[in-house]
């Protein structure tokens, strides 16, 4: 059963909120932006670490690319004598790049 809006009690009258003291605006936040890597590699440090890190991995990175030369040379020689050479021959150099691709992606050694 509803009640008659007029014979509900009436709600408390909310105080009027004390006013308050205007708040001081905030100095502007000042944001820098570092380039971290280009700082860190024009210290002396960095530069020592650079040459450190290119003495260790250029020969193991010159290895993986004449690898790689190595096994696009057997792809273009599959893909210009394909039709001249013999099923044997084919399907070695096809077995040779199988194995070449899988050793280069997944050879911790290299």
């Amino acid at each position: 059963m509803a009640i008659p809006l007029a014979a509900q009690p009436a709600a408390p009258a909310a105080a009027p909120a004390p006013a308050r003291a205007a708040a001081p605006t905030a100095a502007p936040t000042k944001v820098a932006i570092i380039q971290f890597q280009q700082a860190i590699l024009a210290t002396q440090e960095g530069q020592a670490a650079t040459a450190a890190l290119k003495t260790k991995y250029d020969p193991k990175k010159s290895a993986l690319e004449k690898r790689q030369a190595e096994l696009e040379g057997i792809q273009d020689k599959l893909n210009k004598a394909d039709a001249t050479m013999t099923a044997a021959t084919r399907t070695k150099l096809q077995a040779d790049l199988t194995v070449g691709g899988r050793t280069l992606n997944h050879d911790p050694k290299i």
